[in-house]
Parts: C-alpha cells; structure tokens; sequence
C-alpha cells in the first residue's frame, strides 16, 4: 500500500541523490545530539520524511522492551496506537513483541496509499488513500509514471500532484481550528494516467469537525455526515469520525474528481455562540460601539459599527431567519466563517478607525 510513498521518494533519490532511508543526522541536521553516537542516532532511521523507525537490535531472549528510542523536537504519533508525543525525548521500555515494529509517524505527515493489492498493477491505483497527520504546513508531491518503461527518464513522461496540509500547529493534540487539505491539478503526463480518481482520506484528529466541505472549482459541497464506518462503506461520498481508533480518525471519501482541476477539502472546526465570539473578538474604545442590525437595502444581517461620529455596515450576508437558525443549532460553519471575518473587521475598524479606511457613514463593507 506504501507504493506511491516510497516511489516517490525513490524519483527524489534518482533526481537529487536524497535516498529513502535517512540516517538521523540527515533528515535533523539541526539537532546536534543525531551526530554522536548512542542508540538514538545508530539504532533507527527516517524512512523519508515522515516514518521514523526504531528496529529492535537486542535478542528477544534478553527483552522485549525497546529502550533509548529518540524523538527530535516536535509532535510524533505512534503509529500503532495513535499516542502523540512531544519530543525532543527518549524513551524506553517500549513494548516491541514480534508482532510490533516501534514506529512512529511525524506531525504534518501526508502518506499516499494505493489499494490493497498482491502486486503493481493488480488493481488501479484508484482510489487514492491520503493517510494525514495536520500540524502547521505541510506537503507532499506524489509522483507517478508507467511503471514499465523508461520514458519517465528518456522522455520526461511522468506526472506531480501536490498535496498539502494547513491545519492549526497542535491539531493533533484538539487545538481548535479549520484544517484544510488541497490536492493540486496534476502536471505532466504518462501512459495509463488517471483521468479521474476518487480520494479516502483518513485525517487525524482527536476531535471531530462540525462539519466537511469539498470544493473542486466550483461551489462548495457540503459533505454528508455519516454515523459509522459501515454506514460510509455504502456510500460514495461523505464522511465519519471514529473517536476511539488510533487517538481520533476523521474518514472521508469522495466521488472521482478530474485529476486535470484542484480539489480542496476543509474540515470546519464546531461553531462558537455569535455573542461569545464578537465579545471576545473586539473591545470598543470610547466612542466606538457596534450592535447587531439589519440592512434596510439587502435586508442582510450585519454588524453596524460607529466611531467617533462615522458609521460602517460590517454585513455578515446572511438573513435574519438564517441567523434565529444559527442560534438554535450553533453548527452552521458558513455563518461561523463570516462572524469571524465580521470580528476581524471590526477589530480593525476599532483599531484604525472608520475615517483611515476610507469608509464613509451608511457605507456598507460586505464580507
């Protein structure tokens, strides 16, 4: 399943001379503590990017603990049980029978996997797993090409998509925030390219999000919704949080979508009461005030703000009905959008007042 992962990283080794398999000291140059030697430089490895593998070197007989496994700085989780763990640190007495392999994955990881198959080529690589770890910015460029001749080399026949991640630094551990994965138009060409392909992505979260939006060009979808992951099963779209696998897993699938246009997917944090959020978003100075109002032209719900004498519609583009709906549910994460871009308004509208942005009374600003 780790294919396109490692052949990717093999294109990389053939273009730049970076190989797969990375000493410590190369993939951390900047941690001085990778280049003595003790068993946390000499006894494991990075596999790329993302994989950190910690081998056991010491007859069973003797134990059946790891010890001295080393974490350089940042947020790593482990790979069989989903516990994130802050580093820099060693640890030991890690359980490693036979059966388990101490492997940990590092924050913002973006693994592409194909289908389960007994050999390249068995099945299309469709559809295209993303196996995903938000933390901060992160990305991943998926390489492909025939995988039979040499044209991808002799004749530049071969295709890039760029996957990336923005999310919240500590997302992994439920710092709140819109995480946000965009896989971009795949560049180039080769025989058997996909034309369309379908995504599962598993998203790693402790949290659930309150809602998932996919966007591919053109206007947003919100995504259903669904109670399991036998319900997701018999579906071909939509999506399904699993709290108690691996520390928190959000499951999402899509339909096939060209691989010739971008596609983007945010999973929106839970919606935040309107009051608590404009309360805490700005504090008017003397002078200033603001108040929840409707537009006379629009009949848009707004925010009207008034300082030193000027006035500003701030427009949340939403009705009044839209709004008592709000209330009731507190999870529409459109109108959370805009209350948060209504907050930042009116945080620098207080702050630069309404004469420096050029904004005259009665004016509406529509966000």
């Amino acid at each position: 399943r780790l294919m396109p992962y490692f052949y990717t990283l093999s294109r990389l080794a053939h273009d730049t001379g970076l190989p797969p398999v990375r000493a410590m000291a190369m993939e951390f140059p900047q941690d001085l503590s990778t280049f003595s030697n003790h068993t946390g430089s000499a006894q494991q490895f990075m596999a790329g990017p993302f994989f950190l593998v910690a081998p056991v070197y010491r007859p069973f007989a003797e134990s059946s603990m790891r010890d001295g496994i080393y974490l350089p700085a940042g947020l790593w989780v482990d790979y069989w049980s989903g516990e994130v763990t802050s580093g820099p640190m060693v640890l030991d007495s890690y359980p490693a029978p036979l059966s388990k392999l101490p492997l940990f994955i590092r924050s913002g990881a973006i693994i592409p996997m194909w289908p389960d198959m007994a050999y390249v080529g068995q099945l299309p690589a469709d559809p295209l797993t993303l196996d995903i770890y938000p933390s901060g910015e992160s990305s991943f460029e998926l390489y492909e090409d025939d995988g039979h001749t040499r044209e991808a080399l002799e004749a530049n026949k071969s295709t890039r998509t760029l996957i990336t991640c923005n999310a919240p630094p500590d997302a992994l551990l439920g710092q709140r925030g819109t995480t946000s994965i965009s896989i971009a138009a795949a560049v180039g060409h080769h025989r058997g390219k996909l034309r369309t392909r379908s995504y599962k992505l598993a998203v790693h979260l402790p949290k659930a999000p309150a809602s998932v939006m996919l966007a591919d060009g053109e206007t947003p979808l919100k995504l259903v919704q669904h109670p399991s992951m036998a319900s997701l099963d018999f579906h071909k779209d939509g999506w399904a949080f699993q709290g108690d696998d691996l520390g928190g897993i959000v499951h999402i699938r899509t339909t096939s979508h060209s691989t010739a246009t971008s596609l983007r997917l945010d999973l929106l944090p839970p919606a935040m009461a309107l009051h608590g959020l404009l309360a805490a978003s700005h504090v008017a100075p003397t002078g200033r005030r603001s108040a929840l109002s409707v537009h006379r032209a629009t009949g848009k719900l707004g925010v009207t703000v008034t300082v030193d004498g000027g006035m500003a519609f701030v427009s949340l583009q939403i009705g009044l009905e839209d709004f008592q709906n709000f209330q009731r549910s507190s999870c529409d994460e459109a109108l959370n959008f805009r209350v948060q871009a209504c907050a930042k308004a009116l945080k620098f509208l207080e702050t630069k007042g309404v004469q420096q942005t050029g904004l005259k009374a009665g004016r509406p600003l529509f966000m």
